[in-house]
């Protein structure tokens, strides 16, 4: 998706309810992540999901989740078929989300 195409970017999302807002969701955040780099979400909001989980990690091993040039985080990305991302503003401590 490019939204800064001709026409701009376009998708259609199937399913129910919950899983179109779900995709959407991911879709924005990784619209976000390509435009800037950063990532503003509510994280009050996505800790209520019952369809998600955040992990606190150690600033000391964020550059080992995400490997070079995000390749680790996308290797875990396709092999368990899930969605992640981290939320560079939000620090608990030492640790990101």
């Amino acid at each position: 998706i490019d939204p800064h195409a001709e026409g701009g970017g376009k998708v259609t999302i199937i399913g129910g309810d919950d899983e179109r807002r779900l995709a959407r969701m991911c879709i924005e955040i990784t619209l976000q992540q390509r435009n800037n780099g950063k990532v503003h979400v509510d994280l009050a909001a996505l800790e209520k999901r019952n369809d998600l989980t955040t992990i606190d990690v150690p600033q000391s091993c964020v550059g080992f989740v995400l490997g070079a040039r995000g390749a680790t985080l996308r290797e875990f990305e396709t092999r368990f078929r899930t969605f992640m991302f981290f939320d560079n503003e939000t620090i608990h401590g030492d640790k990101k989300r």
